[in-house]
């Protein structure tokens, strides 16, 4: 089972070592990207994602309350935003995407969201079907070139 758990100095080796295949690299960032890119977005949340002892995986999030955030989350703004979700290309397949979206969404309901929204490219091989399958719907935006979907808490 995950447990989604915050960088700490000591793992962070650990957190960058999940990668996706090559085939996957265009839809998702890698580890080291997304800790770096988090230094400037504010209220982002990293999470090391563990099964046990070892790390499957990475996933970031973004608290957007703030006004400025309606250029990329719902206009209310007052969402949890899944900015990243990686699991290694050796862990998928395991069920972990899905224990990790609801990682997500419990932790939506802890800060008291009542929505949660996320971006995707829609292309061949995107996870646009995965998301849905989870409750995610497109909202019609396009945000960045991305298909913005989103789901109530």
């Amino acid at each position: 089972m995950i447990l989604p758990r915050r960088l700490e100095k000591a793992t962070l080796s650990d957190v960058l070592r999940p990668t996706v295949s090559p085939e996957q690299e265009r839809f998702v960032a890698s580890a080291a990207v997304t800790i770096a890119q988090s230094m400037f977005e504010p209220d982002s949340e990293l999470l090391g994602l563990w099964v046990g002892d070892r790390v499957v995986g990475l996933m970031a999030t973004i608290d957007d309350k703030r006004p400025e955030a309606g250029s990329r989350a719902d206009e209310a703004t007052d969402s949890l935003y899944l900015w990243r979700l990686l699991i290694d290309e050796k862990e998928q397949r395991k069920g972990y995407g899905s224990q990790a979206l609801k990682a997500f969404l419990n932790q939506a309901g802890q800060k008291r969201k009542g929505r949660v929204t996320l971006t995707v490219l829609d292309a061949p091989g995107t996870a646009i079907p995965f998301y849905q399958s989870h409750g995610f719907i497109r909202t019609g935006r396009i945000i960045e070139g991305e298909v913005q979907m989103a789901r109530t808490v």
